[in-house]
């Protein structure tokens, strides 16, 4: 039983690669959605840490979401977190507002580290710059704060 399991494992990395390759690829991503969605804004953080990089954080605001949500959407942004398991820990951040379908409208998502006050922080500056949010007099903001 263990062979088989060690033998799919091996397989899958073989197909799949590993995820210390999946992330390395993330630079490719960003710059093959910075070339073909120009206006997009995608922003990656990393820690260098004895010669090596380390990922940290990824937020990803793609033009015609942004466009749609300005045009069309209610001035009302949902927040919510998901863990993401695996040899990399951290949370999935998704933003959405609702259109006039009443219908949920993805308009960013970002994978943090952790949540903490400087992960938001930095998440909270680059949506406000994305949607012009000057001052939150007239928008409705809710989140799953379990906490």
């Amino acid at each position: 039983m263990m062979k088989a399991y060690r033998a799919k494992a091996e397989a899958l990395r073989i197909i799949e690669g590993s995820v210390a390759e999946q992330y390395a690829m993330l630079w490719d991503y960003c710059h093959g959605l910075e070339d073909k969605n120009s206006g997009s804004t995608i922003k990656m953080q990393c820690e260098f840490v004895d010669g090596e990089t380390i990922f940290k954080r990824l937020y990803i605001c793609l033009k015609s979401l942004k466009r749609g949500f300005k045009m069309n959407c209610r001035p009302f942004i949902g927040l919510n977190v998901c863990h993401l398991k695996g040899i990399y820990d951290g949370q999935l951040l998704a933003v959405v507002g609702i259109d006039p379908n009443n219908e949920t409208w993805v308009l960013a998502y970002i994978v943090v580290e952790m949540e903490t006050r400087e992960s938001w922080t930095w998440f909270i500056d680059l949506l406000a710059k994305d949607v012009n949010i000057v001052n939150s007099q007239g928008w409705a903001f809710i989140s799953d704060k379990e906490k």
